[in-house]
């Protein structure tokens, strides 16, 4: 038996570390809303090893990284915008089957030193 979680709206959020040009980086926020909208194709989709972790999904996403080094301290608006197109018109890179996926917000602000954590869901 797989238990599907099918509260509407459900906030998803994964965090990033992008490196930004000159030192220091940026910490980038990506909280999405996600809805169930057929709980046995969720169900179906574990069963078979295909993506149903949203969380793992947004976490993995290449996207916030592909900006490293493209931007300087005080560009957290134009990063924001920069992720913000791209995460509206398709919030993860795969589709979750049976999950409604809709981006909720972009944050970034300024990190100024650089450590090492991962990135985290």
């Amino acid at each position: 038996m797989t238990l599907v979680d099918v509260r509407p709206g459900r906030s998803v959020s994964a965090h990033w570390k992008v490196r930004s040009l000159y030192g220091g980086g940026f910490s980038v926020t990506v909280r999405l809303r996600c809805t169930v909208v057929d709980p046995a194709e969720v169900a179906r989709s574990r069963r078979e090893g295909s993506p149903w972790n949203v969380r793992r999904v947004l976490a993995q996403d290449p996207r916030p990284r592909g900006l490293e080094w493209k931007y300087s301290p005080g560009d957290e608006d134009l990063l924001r915008l920069a992720l913000t197109a791209p995460l509206q018109a398709r919030p993860t890179l795969r589709d979750i089957a049976g999950v409604r996926v809709e981006l909720a917000e972009v944050s970034v602000w300024m990190r100024y030193r650089n450590d090492d954590d991962d990135n985290e869901a």
